[in-house]
């Protein structure tokens, strides 16, 4: 379309609006994949003074309607691939908006379809008069809040961010930008307007399509191609594949924070075209930094921004004292660029702009050369022993190690230091061990940054946001699945260096020294996680090998303490009394497949790990009430296995064996 092309007809769908009683202040919602009615309705908005509520299609339906609630829309535009999680979404809704359906027939008197509605309408200017602080879109964040915040975004929010991008990034009229991230991202729905102002040609994409993207490239001279985590790779791949090099792309990508640095030299080199350093927010645009660039071919050892002419900045500590240089301290901007505020919601706005400056809840610190490095968000920081852990200064570190394509660091709970760093980590080198990249962040950060442990993942685990950037709660979440498909790998690595695994001994054991008063939620999930969950996930790992050989044997470590219940061990007695239940209940399961499920139940065992027990609990004392008058020896437990996965217990199934020498009478 040509610039007339959209004036007319964006006039058009603002005057088939308004005759739908949109008027100045009004909310338009949108629930789409990228299309040019979607580039029409943010003109169509501005034009009338009216918001663009663009509503994220990634959203559940419960979300969707939060969202909707939020904004308050006279009008939905919902094309046909969303219909029905609108409908869905719009059940939960009291004050149910008009809709216009992108596609297909309406079905009740509140839906009409978008080309009989413009029909009607004329391509004569709606003659609104707008002011420089309208809101023209709504860009929703949930920040570390978790419930929608729609930022309202004004004509001279978009206006002062086309003046920036125009200084600092040089975009200008003969040049074009892809809007193929979703339109409800301001990277998308920010730079389709942006370059309506600066004279330039935009494409909208209807999604990730790396054909497309090096398609258009290879034709077009591109200003500034977005490439987030998990896109970049697919699009090199074809370059590679089709030989397409870029016409002339004179920046590619965003968060270089996140990126290994390998990648970001990979990426120019492929594309030739600088790395595009950045740091912004929905909230402040492409500011503090959006002029700083990585050259082509450079595998940055570092990755600070230079601040921009167009803002200020204060780095702030505890009491909202600046800090000096060199120290870490949450970044306060004051830009043209800003947001107004998040609607209908006062109370967040005030937080946000308190003092009168925008908090960004990111930690930077600022270098002697005046640049600013990124730390981390304030919102997601471990505190251990008193010291504060900044996850993104360890994954950049991580991320130097040659082996390391990707690295996370969450949070763990610890008894000693009350936090401790975890992380997460994907490589390229399966050779490399978690001892070795806990000392190779030993020799470049403090010891207390360290990671205590390394959980090796692959790179598809890495649960994302929609515009890449990794949801570390939900990593958090999920290191316990992450933990079962480390046992599925083991077991599938046993079955073909060793042979396929038809016995399983499950001698999962952890105990937490603590009882029903005094034990902590953590202390509880890692007892039931090791010892009860940990018995399952082995099981299940096995099973597939047992199936197909028609037969196997498991035996399970519970414990006496399971049986008989054991004072100031609650996660643990818990825990191994749940084991005889997975016992019983798997050998019912199984047994008609010719595998037999059976149990150990032992008392006190001597053994090097347990010997400090029996001066420090008692050991003398405690053996004086078992018959037998002393503790087990190892070797008298394995005997008991033995049997059980022996051809002499071939009867034996759902059996829970005490070994506990007479003392609890089981």
């Amino acid at each position: 379309m040509t610039f007339e092309q959209v004036d007319r007809e964006s006039n058009r769908l603002a005057n088939a609006l308004a005759s739908l009683g949109v008027r100045r202040h009004d909310a338009v919602g949108v629930v789409s994949e990228n299309r040019i009615e979607y580039g029409l309705l943010l003109y169509a908005c501005a034009k009338l003074g009216a918001m663009a509520a663009t509503l994220n299609w990634r959203s559940s339906a419960d979300e969707l309607a939060a969202a909707i609630v939020v904004a308050g829309p006279k009008v939905v535009l919902v094309s046909g691939r969303y219909r029905e999680l609108f409908n869905a979404a719009r059940a939960g809704i009291d004050e149910i908006p008009r809709v216009v359906l992108l596609d297909g027939a309406p079905a009740g008197n509140d839906e009409v379809e978008y080309t009989t509605l413009l029909m009607s309408a004329n391509d004569g200017d709606p003659s609104v008069e707008v002011d420089p602080e309208d809101v023209v879109s709504l860009v929703y964040t949930s920040g570390t809040t978790g419930r929608p915040k729609a930022a309202a975004i004004s004509h001279r929010a978009i206006v002062a961010r086309a003046m920036v991008m125009a200084a600092d990034m040089g975009l200008h009229a003969e040049e074009s930008f892809i809007a193929w991230a979703p339109l409800f991202h301001m990277v998308s729905s920010d730079y389709l307007m942006i370059m309506g102002i600066l004279g330039g040609k935009c494409f909208i994409a209807p999604g990730f399509d790396p054909e497309l993207l090096v398609d258009v490239m290879h034709r077009e001279p591109v200003a500034w191609l977005t490439l987030m985590p998990g896109t970049i790779e697919p699009v090199l791949d074809e370059v590679r594949r089709t030989g397409h090099r870029p016409l002339n792309l004179r920046l590619v990508g965003s968060m270089a924070d996140l990126l290994p640095a390998d990648l970001i030299a990979e990426t120019t080199s492929v594309l030739q075209a600088p790395y595009f350093n950045s740091f912004g927010s929905t909230e402040a645009g492409t500011l503090p930094s959006s002029g700083t660039r990585i050259p082509i071919g450079v595998r940055p050892d570092r990755l600070s921004k230079r601040q921009s002419a167009f803002c200020d900045v204060r780095l702030i500590g505890d009491g909202d004292v600046d800090v000096v240089p060199g120290e870490p301290g949450e970044m306060l901007i004051r830009a043209p660029t800003m947001f107004t505020g998040y609607v209908h919601d006062p109370v967040a706005t005030a937080e946000a702009f308190a003092g009168g400056w925008y908090h960004t809840g990111d930690v930077m610190r600022r270098n002697p050369d005046g640049t600013l490095d990124f730390l981390d968000r304030s919102r997601y920081m471990i505190k251990s022993g008193g010291e504060n852990i900044y996850p993104a200064e360890l994954e950049r570190v991580l991320r130097t190690h040659p082996a390391v394509l990707e690295a996370v660091v969450i949070k763990a709970h610890d008894d000693r230091w009350g936090e401790v760093p975890w992380a997460c980590v994907a490589v390229r080198d399966s050779a490399v061990t978690g001892e070795e990249l806990i000392a190779y962040t030993g020799e470049r950060l403090a010891r207390y940054k360290r990671p205590r442990r390394v959980v090796f993942v692959r790179p598809d685990e890495f649960p994302r946001s929609e515009t890449g950037k990794v949801i570390r709660q939900e990593l958090e979440r999920r290191v316990g699945a992450l933990k079962a498909a480390a046992v599925v790998a083991a077991v599938q690595r046993v079955a073909v260096e060793v042979g396929r695994p038809t016995i399983l001994v499950n001698c999962a054991g952890r105990r937490a020294l603590a009882g029903m008063v005094e034990a902590t939620l953590e202390d509880w999930q890692a007892d039931i996680g090791t010892n009860l969950s940990g018995s399952f996930h082995t099981m299940r790992a096995v099973l597939p090998f047992m199936i197909e050989a028609r037969g196997g044997a498991i035996v399970n470590f519970a414990s006496v303490a399971g049986l008989t219940g054991f004072t100031g061990r609650i996660a643990y007695a818990a825990s191994k009394f749940g084991v005889v239940g997975l016992t019983l209940a798997a050998a019912k399961d199984l047994g008609p497949l010719g595998i037999r499920v059976n149990a150990v139940a032992p008392g006190p065992v001597m053994t090097p790990l347990t010997a400090p027990l029996w001066e420090r609990d008692g050991g003398a004392a405690v053996a004086q009430s078992v018959p037998l008058g002393r503790w087990a020896k190892p070797e008298e437990i394995a005997e008991v296995v033995g049997f059980l996965v022996s051809p002499a217990a071939s009867f034996v199934n759902g059996a829970v064996i005490t070994a506990d020498g007479g003392q609890t009478g089981h």
